[in-house]
């Protein structure tokens, strides 16, 4: 009697299901017992008197009820088995599911920040290319429009000094005009006086 009221405890014990869908376990393959009749809530009572009862031996009594007993207990046993291990197989299910969710989410985590990683070293490197590109390409349009701009500059300047040299060579021609001019008159009056 005490057996079965371990067994009804352990029965009637709340099992603590995780929020998590574990995956489907195949049932065991024990054949499930079939359920025990209903014992009357009132004692037995036996159509003959009880003066009439004859005392029944304790052997036999024993002999008779031990091997129902026994079946009882082994039925109340293999389920108690059961449901133990069906327990037992769902939490380690649980327990499975949610270390392998925490792993899988650390694996991806580490992949995301890898990926991360290298996309801005990608990124770095391409605007550092790009800055680079862009200070020549400024360097080379700041060279371009410094020679357009000066060489106007340059052309009217070598205009100015060719125009320069012609105008004081012509006026060396005339000064050397001149000098010889000035020159011939005064000697033409030592030439006729002397």
């Amino acid at each position: 009697m005490a057996a079965d009221a371990e067994a009804e405890t352990i029965l009637n014990e709340p099992i603590a299901i995780p929020a998590m869908s574990a995956p489907e376990v195949a049932p065991s393959p024990v054949a499930s017992p079939t359920p025990l009749p209903p014992v009357p809530a009132t004692p037995f009572t036996s159509p003959m008197p009880a003066a009439a009862q004859a005392p029944v031996p304790s052997f036999a009594t024993s002999a008779a009820t031990s091997p129902a007993h026994g079946e009882d207990a082994a039925r109340i046993a293999e389920r108690v088995a059961r449901e133990v291990a069906e327990r037992l197989v769902r939490e380690a299910m649980a327990a499975l599911s949610a270390a392998a969710e925490k792993v899988s989410r650390s694996a991806a985590l580490e992949v995301a920040q890898r990926a991360a990683q290298d996309a801005l070293a990608s990124l770095r490197a391409e605007v550092a290319t790009s800055h680079e590109r862009a200070e020549l390409a400024a360097i080379a349009a700041a060279t371009r429009a410094a020679r357009e701009s000066v060489q106007p500059a340059v052309d009217a300047a070598e205009a100015a000094r060719k125009s320069a040299a012609m105008a004081a060579d012509d006026k060396l021609r005339e000064a050397l005009a001149d000098v010889h001019t000035t020159a011939e008159r005064i000697a033409r009056p030592n030439v006729v006086f002397g």
